[in-house]
């Protein structure tokens, strides 16, 4: 098409509206650009730890309760072991353990040797076999034990509290631990005259705490009759910690 002298001003304006509109259309995108760096710009952040802990009274024990036999055959040892298991598991049953509460959670057999001859000769032989048990009376506690004594017993591990539905504790530590890391966040900002932002991530950690409680391990033979010890529970404590990273302006 040929241009005529009454098209060219038209034509003229034509570009000069089009240069406007690709200056605008650069300018915008270039701020968001810098927006978007600004946003996912991880360099300006604090990191913080928070703890939270719940403390309650625990509602289930667990001990670990067994037989350690020794024997010159190891055949004699292992029926020995096995019979003696058969007794003290059912006496745990009658004295009202559930079945999903005796969990076998050991057993292993090991030789024992003469050291002062030479070559060094097998003398006898130990088997040993241990359940978990779970006591879901905590009254009933040092009655187990007594009762397993009682039925042949000469392993007992140690006792363990907790709490058979933590949910609970974990959420009221949870809020806790975040509430913790918030505060600790809004100082640090302050003490750096910055400005707290959004959460750029999170994490965390869970703990119930339960230490075994020392019972002697039984002798093979007693020469008095066992008794109930004394089973204090205490208090279990659920602890939960979060790392979080807050974005500074």
């Amino acid at each position: 098409m040929k241009l005529t002298n009454r098209m060219l001003p038209v034509l003229g304006a034509l570009i000069a509206v089009a240069i406007v509109v690709a200056v605008v259309v650069s300018a915008s995108g270039g701020d968001r650009q810098r927006a978007a760096a600004a946003e996912t710009d991880a360099t300006r952040t604090i990191n913080v730890s928070g703890t939270g802990s719940v403390s309650l009274t625990p509602d289930i024990v667990t001990m670990q309760l067994g037989v350690d036999i020794r024997n010159e055959d190891l055949g004699a040892a292992q029926q020995e072991a096995a019979e003696t298991m058969d007794s003290l598991i059912s006496a745990l049953r009658a004295a009202g353990i559930a079945e999903r509460d005796i969990q076998t959670s050991g057993y292993s057999i090991w030789l024992e040797y003469d050291y002062n001859k030479t070559p060094q000769t097998v003398v006898g032989y130990h088997v040993a076999h241990t359940v978990t048990v779970t006591v879901r009376d905590i009254d009933r506690a040092g009655a187990t034990i007594e009762t397993a004594v009682e039925n042949g017993a000469t392993v007992v591990h140690g006792v363990w509290f907790g709490l058979s539905d933590p949910s609970e504790a974990v959420k009221q530590a949870r809020e806790l631990a975040v509430a913790d890391a918030q505060e600790k966040a809004e100082d640090l900002a302050r003490l750096t005259q910055s400005t707290l932002g959004p959460v750029q991530s999170i994490s965390e950690g869970y703990s119930s705490p339960g230490q075994p409680i020392p019972y002697p391990a039984a002798e093979r033979a007693f020469d008095t009759a066992a008794s109930a010890p004394p089973i204090n529970p205490g208090e279990t404590e659920v602890m939960l910690t979060v790392s979080v990273s807050y974005a500074i302006n």
